[in-house]
C-alpha cells in the first residue's frame, strides 16, 4: 500500500525564495482528496516599475499569460513614459492600488518602493520583491515580515542571477555551510553606485582597467549599489546563518566587457582545512552596454513570477522558506509598536580599504575616497556610470516618480 507524500513543512516567517518558479499562492494552500476541483481563473498581477525588466514582464503578461491563468492588473513606475501599456492599466497613483483587485505585485524598480511602500501592498496583496537590497536594512525586513504576518499574504524574493541557490540554502539548512563569496563582474557604465563607490568606478572607467571597487561583507555593499547587487542578496537570504553580514561580497568594475554580466559564486562546507567541500559557479550574463540587466535574468523573473502565483505547491516544494536572519517579527510585537531589532553592520558611508585576500575582512577604512590617477582623462559625461535617482519624483499625490 502506497504511503501518502508527507506535507512540506510550514515556514516560520512569511518570506520565501523562489528558487525554481514552483509553488504556491497564500500561503500555499492545496487540494483536498476527494473534491472537485475549482474552475482555474486568472490571476491579476501587478508590475512597478517599466525598465528593461519591467517592460519583459508586462509582455509576457500581455502575450503569454492569458493561457497560463495570468493577466496583467496594472503598470506604474517612478517616471517616463508607459509607452506600449493599454491606457486602462496604466497607474499613475499607487494610492489606487487597493481598488484594483491584484493577487501578486511584483517589484522591479528600486529597493525605496520596498521599504517606503512595502507594507502598504502587502496588507492587500503577495509582494514579490525583485530588488532584495531593501532587505539588508534590518528596520525594512522586519516591518515587512511583520506587514505579511499581519495581512496573510507572502513576500517573496526571486533568485534573479543567482546560480546554485537550491544547494546553497539546502547546505545551510542541514548546517554545512561554511563560508559564502558571491564576485559580480560588470562593466563601470552598468553600474548605478553611490557615494565613494561611485567615484572609485567613475576612476576605473577614467583609467580603463579592471578594478576591485569592494571585497567585504555583503551588507554595506547594498547600501552603496542596491541596484547592482541583488544576486548577492538573494545569496545572503538563502544562506540565512551567513545572512547579510556572513556572505562576503566581491564587486569587480570592468570596462573590457561592455556586454556580459559575470556572477561567481564560491561555496566552502563544513570540514578540516583542505578536507572541506568546494565549489565554484562562474555564471556569464549577457547584457546590453550600460543595462543593470542581464538578458538571461529576464527569464529568471518570469519562471519566479509563475511560480508566486501557483495556487497548488509543487510535489519538490521548490519555494524555501527563508528563515529569518533576526528574531520572527510577531504580529502582536508589530502591532504594539516594539522596539525593532538592529543587526550589527559597517556605515555604508565609510569605504573599506585595500581588498585583501577572499577570506580578510577590509582593512582600516579611508574617509576620503581615492583620487582619480593623475594621467586620467576628464570623464565622458554620456559613458559616465549613471547617477541613481532619488525614489522621490516630480508628484505631489500618491507614491513618488522616478524609474
Amino acid at each position: 500500500m502506497a504511503t501518502a507524500r508527507p506535507s512540506p513543512p510550514p515556514p516560520p516567517a512569511c518570506l520565501r525564495l523562489l528558487i525554481n518558479g514552483g509553488g504556491g499562492a497564500g500561503g500555499g494552500k492545496g487540494r483536498s482528496e476527494g473534491v472537485m476541483a475549482e474552475a482555474p481563473r486568472c490571476r491579476r498581477v501587478g508590475i512597478l516599475g517599466y525598465g528593461q525588466l519591467g517592460r519583459f514582464l508586462v509582455g509576457q503578461l500581455l502575450a503569454r499569460g492569458p493561457p497560463l491563468g495570468l493577466t496583467l492588473g496594472f503598470v506604474w513606475t517612478r517616471g517616463g513614459a508607459l509607452d506600449g501599456v493599454p491606457p486602462p492599466l496604466r497607474l499613475l497613483d499607487l494610492k489606487e492600488l487597493p481598488h484594483k483587485d491584484v493577487e501578486l505585485v511584483v517589484e522591479v524598480a528600486h529597493p525605496c518602493v520596498a521599504k517606503e511602500y512595502g507594507e502598504e501592498i502587502l496588507s492587500h496583496a503577495d509582494f514579490m520583491l525583485g530588488s532584495p537590497t531593501a532587505l539588508s536594512d534590518p528596520g525594512t525586513e522586519q516591518r515587512l515580515r511583520g506587514a505579511a504576518a499581519r495581512g496573510g499574504h507572502t513576500l517573496y524574493v526571486p533568485r534573479g542571477a543567482l546560480w546554485g541557490c537550491e544547494d546553497i540554502e539546502r547546505m545551510d539548512r542541514a548546517g554545512t555551510l561554511a563560508a559564502l563569496t558571491v564576485t559580480m563582474t560588470k562593466a563601470p557604465q552598468s553600474l548605478r553606485a553611490a557615494g565613494w563607490l561611485r567615484e572609485r568606478a567613475e576612476a576605473a572607467l577614467a583609467a580603463g582597467a579592471r578594478t576591485v571597487l569592494y571585497e567585504g561583507p555583503l551588507r554595506p555593499l547594498c547600501a552603496l549599489a542596491p541596484s547592482n547587487v541583488n544576486a548577492m542578496a538573494a545569496a545572503a537570504l538563502a544562506a540565512p546563518s551567513l545572512g547579510f553580514d556572513g556572505v562576503r561580497a566581491c564587486l569587480v568594475a570592468d570596462p573590457s566587457a561592455p556586454d556580459v554580466h559575470t556572477v561567481e559564486v564560491e561555496v566552502r562546507g563544513a570540514g578540516a582545512q583542505g578536507r572541506a567541500l568546494s565549489i565554484t559557479s562562474t555564471r556569464r550574463n549577457p547584457a546590453l552596454p550600460g543595462a543593470v540587466t542581464g538578458t538571461g535574468t529576464r527569464d529568471s523573473f518570469w519562471s519566479s513570477l509563475q511560480g508566486a502565483t501557483r495556487r497548488d505547491p509543487h510535489p519538490t516544494y521548490p519555494i524555501y522558506p527563508i528563515y529569518p536572519i533576526y528574531p520572527p517579527v510577531q504580529a502582536m510585537a508589530a502591532a504594539s509598536g516594539s522596539a525593532e531589532a538592529v543587526g550589527p553592520g559597517m556605515d555604508p558611508r565609510t569605504p573599506p580599504g585595500p581588498p585583501k585576500g577572499p577570506q580578510g575582512p577590509p582593512q582600516g577604512p579611508p574617509r576620503d575616497p581615492p583620487a582619480p590617477p593623475a594621467t586620467a582623462t576628464p570623464l565622458n559625461p554620456v559613458t559616465s556610470p549613471p547617477r541613481p535617482r532619488p525614489c522621490h519624483g516630480g508628484r505631489s499625490t500618491g507614491m513618488p516618480r522616478g524609474a
